[in-house]
C-alpha cells in the first residue's frame, strides 16, 4: 500500500488499484476515468457533479457510489438523486437510506435507532444524548438521524415557523 499527496490531491494504491482524492469542484475530475465515489453529496453543486459524473463514461463497467447524511432545500444535486431513485424502476440504480420517520420527535430513542443501526452495538445512545445537546436541532436532524430540514442555518428557533401554523383560518 502507498500513498501519495502532491498539488491537492491524494492518492492512495494499493495493488493494482487505486483511489485518487479530488475536490468537489468542476475543475479537479477533468482528465480522469474510472469509477466514482462521492462523499457527502450533499455538499456538492450542480456544476461539480455535472464534471464528475462522465469520467465514468469511457471506463469499462465504471459504477457510480454516493453517500452523505440527509441535506436541506440546498442539496439540490442530492434532492434530485433522490428523487430519481425513488421512481427510477430500473435495477442499474439503487438507494440504500437510514433515516429516521419523520413523524417521530428528534428525541424519540426509536428515531435514533431507525437512523443508526448499529445504536447499542458499535454506537452508545450516550453519543447520540450528548450530540443533542451539543447541536443545533437541524444539525441533529441531517447528521444523526438522516432527515431532511429546509435550511440548516435559520434566524429563527427550530420550530418556531411551524409553531404559527393554524389548522382552521376562518375569515
Amino acid at each position: 500500500m502507498k500513498f501519495y499527496q502532491a498539488n491537492g490531491r491524494q492518492k492512495l494504491v494499493i495493488g493494482k488499484g487505486s483511489w485518487t482524492i479530488l475536490a468537489a469542484n468542476r475543475d479537479a475530475v477533468r482528465g480522469f476515468t474510472g469509477s466514482l465515489w462521492v462523499d457527502e453529496l450533499r455538499e456538492v453543486d450542480e456544476p461539480a457533479w455535472q464534471a464528475a459524473v462522465p469520467i465514468t463514461t469511457a471506463y469499462p463497467n465504471a459504477q457510480i457510489y454516493v453517500t452523505s447524511n440527509a441535506g436541506d432545500d440546498y442539496s439540490t444535486v442530492l434532492n434530485e438523486l433522490r428523487a430519481t431513485a425513488l421512481t427510477f424502476q430500473d435495477s442499474s440504480m439503487g438507494w440504500f437510506e437510514w433515516s429516521a420517520d419523520p413523524n417521530l420527535d428528534h428525541t424519540d430513542v426509536e428515531a435514533w435507532k431507525q437512523a443508526n443501526p448499529a445504536l447499542g452495538y458499535r454506537i452508545k445512545t450516550k453519543v447520540l444524548e450528548d450530540a443533542l445537546k451539543t447541536s443545533t436541532v437541524p444539525g441533529f436532524l441531517t447528521e444523526r438521524l438522516s432527515r431532511w430540514v429546509r435550511a440548516l442555518e435559520s434566524p429563527w428557533v427550530y420550530g418556531t415557523w411551524e409553531a404559527c401554523w393554524v389548522d382552521d383560518l376562518k375569515f
